[in-house]
């Protein structure tokens, strides 16, 4: 299958290099060829130093940049809106703080050969979890997995984090318009329309060891995740 890993970046130096060829390795591994598309979203660090750096390495990075910090979300629909006019059978999404480790790419894949269209990495299902993750972290998560549990009706487990493969044809009817984190939960709610082929993989979420992270919860933040809720009662 073609597809495409996407791990959009901000003030990443530190881990670019690292990441790329940790994906590579993944992939290698499992005899499996993708692309890997870098969003770098108006860093002012090191971190466009080090994606050129990558692309002399390593042949089938996509570079995309943004001359300003627009937002985690802005920063993924530049690249599904790269990734659609390409043509993926699918794509992986993951960070570039090794917080998701790229050995779980063969598992996306295989749910995808199997047919399922939206594949979420959970870490609540049996063999997941989360490791050296702030306390903060883990009550909103938690909180998220009750809440959108009750109102999606979605067989899942996990919503509020990005490590999650869906399928191209997926991505190009969606409709996505939120700039921050809030995305993740906007692809769930939008992709509800389109199919109910929704799996999971587990899988464990670790702390970055470099960087800082870039989430804060402030309550417009919160409120743009937990609109959807409300949303989904009424349609």
């Amino acid at each position: 299958m073609n597809f495409a890993v996407i791990i959009p970046m901000h003030n990443e130096g530190g881990n670019v290099v690292g990441i790329v060829r940790e994906v590579n390795r993944a992939l290698s591994e499992n005899n499996h060829r993708a692309d890997i598309v870098l969003v770098d979203d108006g860093s002012l660090d090191n971190t466009a130093a080090e994606i050129e750096e990558t692309v002399r390495e390593h042949p089938n990075i996509i570079v995309l940049k943004h001359a300003r910090n627009a937002g985690f979300g802005v920063a993924l629909r530049t690249a599904i809106r790269e990734a659609v006019e390409r043509g993926y059978d699918f794509v992986v999404f993951m960070d570039a703080d090794f917080t998701m480790h790229p050995g779980y790419i063969r598992y996306f894949h295989g749910k995808m050969v199997e047919g399922y269209d939206f594949v979420i990495g959970s870490r609540f299902l049996e063999g997941g979890g989360m490791k050296d993750v702030p306390a903060w972290r883990k009550m909103f998560s938690l909180a998220g997995r009750a809440v959108f549990r009750i109102c999606f009706r979605l067989p899942l487990t996990d919503y509020t984090q990005g490590f999650r493969a869906i399928r191209g044809s997926l991505l190009a009817k969606m409709q996505l318009t939120e700039t921050g984190f809030p995305i993740l939960i906007e692809e769930i709610y939008q992709a509800r329309k389109y199919t109910d082929k929704f799996s999971e993989i587990p899988f464990i979420l670790t702390g970055r060891e470099v960087g800082i992270s870039k989430f804060n919860y402030t309550p417009k933040v919160l409120w743009d995740y937990f609109k959807y809720a409300l949303k989904s009662l009424v349609r």
